[in-house]
């Protein structure tokens, strides 16, 4: 993790951050992860998401467009 997140400087473009399987975490332990990351790298955006639930699928969709060209 600590050496993925050493390379995001590098990057010109807008990273997105995507937490997948939020349906396996408890909620009150989510929050603590989007702060641990948000607090090593500007993310452009953060999105949790669970692909089994569907939650926030079509807010990734949404997100990942409004980045593209």
């Amino acid at each position: 993790t600590e050496f993925l997140l050493g390379l995001l400087p590098q990057l010109s473009n807008p990273v997105v951050l995507v937490l997948n399987k939020i349906d396996r975490m408890k909620k009150h332990t989510l929050l603590p992860v989007i702060e641990w990351f948000s607090s090593k790298y500007g993310f452009a955006e953060v999105v949790p998401v669970s692909a089994v639930t569907g939650d926030n699928v079509e807010v990734l969709e949404r997100v990942l467009l409004s980045h593209l060209p």
